[in-house]
């Protein structure tokens, strides 16, 4: 009689970014969902408080390691700390950073190397892995850098802007699988020559199970909110088309913005606060800054309608914005513009309403505001989009099957 032994399958996750922050909450999510499915998987995220050492940690079934973070702070006491410091893009730059990856990505045993996009913190580490290691590389792309993505957005010093547009299109010469959080990503990869049977497009997810509807009424009376007032909400710490935002709300007939507010929920920005002083007089407009986890779904649940503007952009058109998951968890009215697959995906499953200008925008809210059945209905069809298509059980699960996929050749080569 032969027995057969089951490989336990394992994977080392790098991410680009700071633990908790950005791009590290898909990375945990896949990872803590691939170990309750019996990986085993290691996190390598940048430390927050580490100067020179590295920090190791477990939670929820992954280890977790996060790197020291020493370059920036250095750079902040030079005599030119705006010109390299400022801005976003700086974590995955950071060369003590990137000496600890290689290291781990030697030392640490793994039969998939998952790396979140191709700053020089994830890239590099992989190059070292294909040349070194027997394993199969997967990256992830969340957002577009260049070429009107997001760093032309938000500017970075040049020489970051010429690696990004660089190592997009080699590091795709150097991997066996690709994971896009758009249909726009997968394309932009095809174009650049990537085989597109080795892609998969995995949208964002949601923690259904953390984000939930809350009875409206119960909602506002915890915030203090009057029950007879017209709330719009806009979630997200980086505040972007906010000046399409505000072109919305002047448009919104005088009846409506009579007794409305515009609730801003996440970090207080610059332009969150220019947004603040623009609507003055137009609409009582409130800025929550952080909030505790726990309190996302009471803010979600006091609103009305939830609003997702995008400008018509490459950036937009690559992105799967975070906040419309946790919209469609919270049972939110939801009114988004037709930019990118967050439209297609509110059409297709009832759960919003789709515009293609500012004036149907406002005119969209005025309609969800006053129908309560139409907002009811979308409500309900926004939860169960979120749990049937989002609940990154379902996202994780699609995950693991092109992981196995593209690590089933290397595997095969072992045997």
């Amino acid at each position: 009689m032969f027995s057969v032994v089951a490989v336990k399958r394992s994977a080392l996750i790098l991410c680009d970014n700071v633990r908790d922050r950005g791009n590290y909450v898909p990375c945990r999510y896949f990872g803590e969902g691939l170990a309750r499915r019996g990986w085993e998987i290691t996190i390598v995220a940048v430390g927050r408080r580490n100067l020179i050492m590295p920090t190791k940690s477990s939670e929820n079934g992954v280890s977790v390691i996060e790197t020291p973070y020493l370059l920036r702070r250095l750079l902040r006491m030079l005599i030119f700390p705006r010109l390299l410091v400022k801005g976003t893009g700086n974590a995955g730059f950071d060369l003590m950073d990137v000496v600890y990856r290689i290291y781990y990505t030697l030392a640490l045993k793994y039969d998939i190397l998952y790396v979140c996009e191709y700053f020089p913190n994830t890239y590099l580490p992989a190059l070292v892995a294909r040349k070194f290691r027997h394993c199969a590389i997967v990256a992830e792309r969340l957002d577009q850098y260049v070429d009107g993505g997001l760093f032309d957005v938000f500017r970075i010093p040049w020489f970051k802007y010429k690696w990004l547009r660089w190592a997009e299109r080699n590091q795709l010469q150097r991997i066996d699988g690709l994971v896009a959080i758009s249909t726009h990503l997968a394309k932009r990869a095809t174009e650049m020559g990537f085989d597109e049977n080795r892609i998969r497009v995995i949208h964002g997810g949601v923690a259904v199970e953390s984000v939930r509807p809350i009875d409206r009424g119960l909602s506002r009376t915890r915030l203090g909110i009057p029950h007879s007032n017209n709330i719009m909400v806009f979630l997200g710490a980086g505040h972007t088309d906010l000046d399409l935002l505000r072109t919305i709300v002047e448009r919104l007939q005088p009846e409506i913005l009579k007794n409305a507010q515009l609730v801003l929920v996440g970090e207080i920005t610059r332009r969150s606060r220019l947004m603040k002083r623009a609507l003055r007089g137009v609409i009582d407009t409130l800025l929550t800054g952080r909030i505790a986890d726990g309190e996302l779904s009471v803010y979600l649940s006091a609103a009305d309608v939830a609003v997702l503007p995008l400008s018509d952009s490459t950036f937009n058109r690559s992105r799967w914005p975070n906040k419309i998951g946790e919209y469609l968890a919270a049972g939110c009215a939801v009114v988004v513009c037709d930019v990118g697959d967050v439209a297609r995906f509110v059409r297709e499953t009832g759960s919003g309403l789709v515009v293609k200008s500012a004036n149907e925008f406002a005119q969209a809210i005025k309609t969800l505001i006053e129908d309560a059945a139409l907002r009811k209905s979308v409500s309900i069809n926004a939860r169960k989009a979120a749990e049937d298509h989002l609940d990154w059980s379902k996202q994780t699960e699609t995950l693991e099957r092109f992981l196995d996929e593209c690590r089933r050749p290397i595997h095969a080569e072992t045997l």
